[in-house]
Formats: C-alpha cells, structure tokens, sequence
C-alpha cells in the first residue's frame, strides 16, 4: 500500500509573518539609508566642507560640540538596524530570495550614493589619491618617485597627508587614477569637490564590481 504524503496547509499566519519578514528588511534598509543622511552626511558634508582640508572628529567638534554624540548615537541605530535586517532575512522564504536581494542591493546602492556626498572626515586617503592622480595626469611626473611636497602649489596639496611619501598604490592604480584626475581636471579643473566626487565614484566602481 503506498504511503502517501500529507502536504500541510500554510496558515494565514504563517503567511502574514513571511511578508512582515520582506517588509521589515525594506524599513530597515530605508531607515539605514535615513541614518546615513541624517547622523554623517547632513551635519558632515562634503558640499559644506570641501574648502576645509583635513578635517577629523576633533576639529569638527571644535564648531559642533555635538559631534561626536551624533556620530556614536549614528552608529548605534545603524548596528541595529543592521541586526533588525539580519534578523528579518533569517525568515524569508526560499522564494522570496530575489525580492530580498533585490531590497538589500537597492538599499546598499542608495546608501553609496548618499555617502559620495559625506567629507571623508578622519580619512585623507582620499584627497592623497586625487593628489598622486593629478601629479601623473596633470602634471605628467611620477608619483611613486615625485612625493606630492613637490607640488605645493597645487589646489589640492594642503588636503594631503602624506605629503613627502611616494604613492603606495600599485601602477594599475596610478594609471587609472592619473585618467580619471586628467579628465576632472579637463572639465572642472582644479575643484576640490569635483575631484573627490569623481574618485569616491571610481572607488565604488570597484566595490561594486567586486560585491558583483
């Protein structure tokens, strides 16, 4: 006699919280999003910020005493935020697994284009790349023998770091970064905003590409 298997009807409950799993991960994505704004890009702009280099938490604070209360209070929400999405992606459903990723990487990708817009406050890799790029394709010299101390004139030198060390980064690198600063400089010259707009661009190209 064959056995036959029972196939258990799934209750509305069990319905309704599959969908409240899908809705959960998007309000936590959104809020992220939210947070990002509110708590790093709003009060630490790059829009605002561009003409003031090397700008750290400490500096910040000097003009904003509650700096540095907003950026724990950010980090706070946005870990738990983070464990709310975890938890609410434990719970959806074999097919609902490309809605889910589609939610994570729309929300992933809104979050990188909010950020172009924060001061990489703590951080002056960033203005130390658009320095090196400029030393190659503006200047046509060498920034793993020519240190940017060399180029002291320049719009972007006092937002360096690094200003007597050589790049440490790879000719791959230089080549593409020497590219991307002969074109900014092409179209918009010397401007500090441009100029890191574009290289916060060309390293989530790569981010991108390497979450792809």
């Amino acid at each position: 006699m064959r056995s036959q298997s029972r196939v258990l009807p799934v209750s509305t409950r069990q319905v309704a919280s599959r969908r409240l799993a899908l809705w959960v991960l998007l309000g936590a994505g959104a809020l992220s999003v939210l947070c990002y704004w509110w708590f790093f890009v709003r009060p630490i702009g790059l829009l605002d910020l561009a003409q003031r280099p090397l700008q750290d938490l400490f500096k910040l604070s000097l003009t904003d005493p509650g700096a540095h209360g907003r950026i724990i209070a950010g980090y706070l929400s946005l870990g738990a935020l983070y464990w709310l999405g975890w938890r609410a992606a434990q719970r959806i459903e074999r097919k609902d697994t490309r809605t889910a990723w589609i939610i994570v990487a729309a929300s992933a990708l809104t979050a990188a284009a909010t950020l172009v817009f924060m001061y990489p406050f703590g951080a002056a890799d960033l203005f130390d790349n658009i320095m090196h790029g400029r030393i190659l394709g503006v200047y046509g010299g060498n920034p793993f023998t020519e240190p940017a101390v060399q180029f002291s004139a320049d719009p972007i030198y006092p937002f360096t770091a690094w200003r007597r060390a050589p790049s440490a980064y790879g000719p791959a690198w230089e080549a593409l970064a020497g590219g991307v600063a002969w074109l900014v400089n092409q179209i918009g010259g010397a401007s500090i905003l441009a100029n890191a707009i574009a290289f916060k661009l060309l390293g989530g190209a790569f981010l991108a590409a390497s979450v792809a």
